[in-house]
């Protein structure tokens, strides 16, 4: 057996509450590392559920926990398909996207909390303070995508004005010119 199977088989089990199975799924779906209230957000649950739930799916080893933030084990690389893209920019090539990228991680912008980002720190995602509207900014090599997963017509204008505010923030900490790569004499 596969071990995303694996791990689906175990979430499956008679072992986890529903809580437990629809915390797991989201994080399985979304392959990131998330934080604690990115996911309360997200899933609209009370902290000491969450709380409850997420130790339960350490214990099982379904779920890691890094730092502050939570992974699935063995999570998909890439679940993006269902976002659309609203900026779309390339970077100056002397700029360190991983710096940048680290300049933003767990950043709040107006009405957007931090959600998570994945392993390899080149896609970062917020959620709106009612959970309805992410906005993701990916990193591919010199270029940056800013996206948003808002489908109904009431939110996609907000979910485009908050991605604005977000590149709007990578644009002055690129134009700092503080995230350059180090260079050697």
């Amino acid at each position: 057996m596969r071990l995303r199977e694996l791990a689906r088989f175990s979430a499956d089990s008679g072992d986890l509450s529903q809580t437990d199975r629809q915390v797991y799924e989201f994080m399985l779906n979304s392959g990131l590392r998330l934080s604690f209230q990115g996911l309360r957000r997200s899933l609209r649950i009370h902290q000491e559920s969450l709380s409850r739930s997420l130790k339960r799916l350490v214990d099982m080893g379904l779920v890691s926990k890094v730092g502050d933030e939570y992974v699935v084990e063995h999570s998909p690389v890439d679940s993006a398909s269902d976002w659309y893209v609203v900026i779309e920019s390339v970077l100056p090539y002397n700029v360190d996207v991983q710096g940048v990228a680290s300049a933003m991680k767990e950043k709040w912008f107006r009405d957007l909390r931090w959600l998570g980002a994945s392993a390899d720190g080149r896609r970062l995602v917020w959620i709106s303070v009612d959970g309805s509207i992410k906005v993701m900014v990916r990193f591919v090599d010199n270029e940056v995508v800013v996206e948003t997963d808002a489908y109904t017509s009431d939110k996609v204008t907000q979910a485009i004005k908050l991605s604005h505010e977000v590149f709007e923030h990578l644009s002055k900490i690129v134009s700092k010119g503080s995230i350059l790569p180090h260079t050697s004499n």
